[in-house]
């Protein structure tokens, strides 16, 4: 009796191991996405981020974002602000700007960088309101071409 359960437990085994070798080679034959993938998935913007009543936002004031989308939601991120603007690399999705000013209650607010390829040169101006939620204004302005 004891002789089949040990066979039985012993193609168990092999089966397993068998399937994790399987997967794994699955797993590594998907090919890798080259830098100008990952570069074409995302965007070089800028942010100025003001603070209401405020001349310059104080030093240690931070900005996290996260994709909100589907498709980027284990996107995230964080960096300090710069007193002017804030050069950000973000995914070409849905993201929400976490604002952390001192002094300040936590603000958010969500920009859509699908199909605004031509705001990427225009900095989005987010102004943390010390009652109520932050403005977001990000507008393209075109530049003239000089002759």
């Amino acid at each position: 009796m004891r002789s089949p359960m040990c066979l039985f437990v012993l193609l168990y085994a092999i089966t397993l191991s068998d399937s994790r070798i399987l997967l794994t080679q699955i797993r590594s034959d998907k090919p890798q996405p080259s830098d100008s993938q990952i570069a074409a998935k995302t965007a070089s913007v800028k942010v100025v981020v003001s603070a209401e009543g405020k001349t310059a936002i104080p030093s240690g004031s931070k900005i996290q974002w996260e994709g909100t989308s589907e498709s980027c939601t284990n996107v995230t991120g964080e960096q300090t602000l710069r007193p002017t603007e804030t050069p950000l690399r973000l995914p070409v999705c849905k993201v929400r700007l976490t604002i952390f000013i001192t002094g300040f209650n936590t603000q958010a607010v969500v920009v859509d960088l699908v199909g605004n390829e031509k705001k990427y040169a225009d900095p989005i101006h987010i102004t943390a309101k010390l009652q109520g939620s932050a403005e977001i204004s990000w507008t393209h302005s075109e530049k003239e071409n000089p002759k």
